[in-house]
């Protein structure tokens, strides 16, 4: 005979059992790994070598000073998936040896100034696919870290001295959010970053000389926005760019005269605009080092194209091509129409076009 209230009972015993587990951390050795599990508030207070930890079923919400205030030697600290909220100033001052800080997969919303004070040999700090809807100035205060992982938020403003109080920054990734607007002086503090990807967020303006304080930047990412025309001077500052990436905007007629700023670049991408002429005489003079570009789902007509793509050859620029259209009229497997458009339309429709020059060129014996 079945007794569901003793069932039921017993099931709530043995729940209230597991749930009262103390926290635990235990080592294993084959991969120099903490496994730390069932952490709320405090992490237990063992001896912490020159290892890894990693936080399992832990649920932490607000990460302080006295989450983890221990002696240690640890080289990465993993609290990925931990269900914190909150990161408040100082909150990992203990782990100063760190090179590797894991903090994705939370359900961030606040970063404190100063949060990660202290930290100096960091390779990464990883703060990808959160909740963080914005960010203030000196959240990155006293940090000296090679890569600052913040895609997949939802950051909508860059404010003036946002990064400001950094010890370096060496890569920063901001794609992946919805960036609206960048004010002037957002990037001061970075002085010493090198790469940037802002691609996929929701950019349509540049303020004239946004990326002034960036003399060391080498790559700049800005695919995937909304950009449809650059004033002279929007990319002043960038002298040591080598690689700027515009694909997937709105631009339809690209001045050349933009690129003045640069004098490295050597690649340039341009795909999956809406540029229905190309001035290549322009781009060549403004970057005479460019050595490779790419120009493909744009609305070129094929003579424009073979113009531009035989200029090139004589200056030494590659033109290539990754996407490879060529089951209609092409060039190098460019799409292209035997129509010279004088405005931008839609790229489909521009292919249909391409489909019914390819058809039409049939001849039939």
């Amino acid at each position: 005979m079945k007794h569901p209230l003793l069932l039921c009972v017993l099931g709530a015993v043995i729940s209230t059992v597991f749930s009262a587990e103390p926290p635990a951390c235990d080592y294993e050795h084959d991969i120099r790994t903490y496994f730390c599990k069932r952490i709320r508030d405090v992490f237990p207070n063992i001896f912490y070598g020159n290892y890894h930890l990693q936080c399992e079923q832990c649920n932490i919400r607000i990460f302080t000073n006295k989450t983890f205030p221990f002696s240690n030697s640890l080289v990465s600290f993993n609290v990925s998936e931990s269900a914190i909220r909150v990161i408040t100033s100082r909150a990992f001052s203990s782990l100063s040896n760190i090179q590797y800080l894991y903090l994705q997969n939370n359900i961030i919303e606040d970063i404190e100034p100063g949060a990660f004070a202290g930290l100096r040999q960091v390779y990464e700090v990883h703060l990808e696919n959160n909740n963080l809807g914005k960010i203030v100035p000196g959240f990155l205060d006293d940090l000296e870290a090679n890569t600052v992982d913040l895609k997949n938020n939802k950051i909508k403003h860059l404010p003036s001295g946002v990064f400001g109080g950094s010890l370096g920054v060496l890569i920063l990734d901001l794609s992946k959010n919805r960036i609206k607007t960048i004010e002037p002086d957002a990037f001061a503090g970075l002085e010493s970053l090198e790469v940037l990807n802002l691609e996929n967020n929701e950019l349509c303006h540049l303020t004239c000389g946004v990326f002034k304080h960036l003399s060391t930047l080498r790559q700049l990412n800005l695919a995937d926005n909304k950009l449809s025309k650059f004033t002279v001077g929007t990319f002043s500052g960038l002298t040591h760019l080598t690689s700027l990436n515009l694909a997937n905007n709105s631009i339809s007629a690209f001045d050349g005269n933009i690129l003045i700023p640069f004098n490295h670049l050597s690649k340039l991408d341009l795909s999956r605009n809406g540029i229905y002429y190309f001035d290549a005489n322009s781009v060549h003079v403004n970057v005479p080092t460019l050595r490779v570009l790419r120009i493909d789902d744009n609305l070129l007509s094929c003579i424009h194209l073979i113009n531009v793509i035989q200029y090139f050859k004589k200056v030494h620029v590659e033109v290539v091509n990754t996407v490879g259209r060529y089951h209609v009229q092409n060039v190098i497997g460019i799409a292209c129409t035997e129509i010279i458009l004088n405005h931008s339309v839609d790229f489909e429709q521009f292919l249909k076009v391409a489909e019914e020059d390819t058809k039409k060129s049939i001849s039939y014996c």
